[in-house]
């Protein structure tokens, strides 16, 4: 990985851990009784029980699972083509190679991204239709 990547990646890294050492809202377990409503809602009354809205979030798991894994492969397999005129100098052929498979990935991270996202707005617009 050329320096000027792994200084973003690094750069990133903090931005990320500052973010998560902010002090989080005090919920009281809401989620986990969510969680817990929705388990024993779907084990009393079975599959069958779950709404539209459940069924959307089903289908979200694996966009964002291949979206973690893209973004993993790009990271961690050499990159993409961002590079500096001094890095394209330096190319090799292995990391050539790299560099395409990695843009591959960006190609393919791009598309899961956005089907993630639109997936739980479609979630998001069946919520509010049961609330309203």
């Amino acid at each position: 990985m050329d320096s000027v990547w792994r200084r973003d990646v690094l750069d990133l890294h903090a931005t990320v851990s500052a973010h998560i050492s902010q002090p989080l809202p005090n919920l009281e377990g809401t989620a986990n009784e969510f969680e817990n409503h929705s388990a024993s809602q779907t084990r009393r009354l079975g599959i069958k029980s779950l709404r539209t809205d459940d069924w959307v979030m089903v289908t979200t798991i694996p966009w964002y699972t291949l979206l973690v894994i893209s973004i993993n492969k790009i990271i961690f397999g050499g990159g993409s083509n961002y590079m500096t005129p001094e890095d394209i100098a330096a190319l090799t052929p292995q990391a050539k190679a790299d560099r395409i498979s990695g843009s591959k990935w960006v190609l393919v991270s791009e598309e899961v991204m956005v089907l993630c996202v639109w997936t739980c707005k479609v979630c998001m617009l069946l919520i509010y239709r049961r609330l309203t």
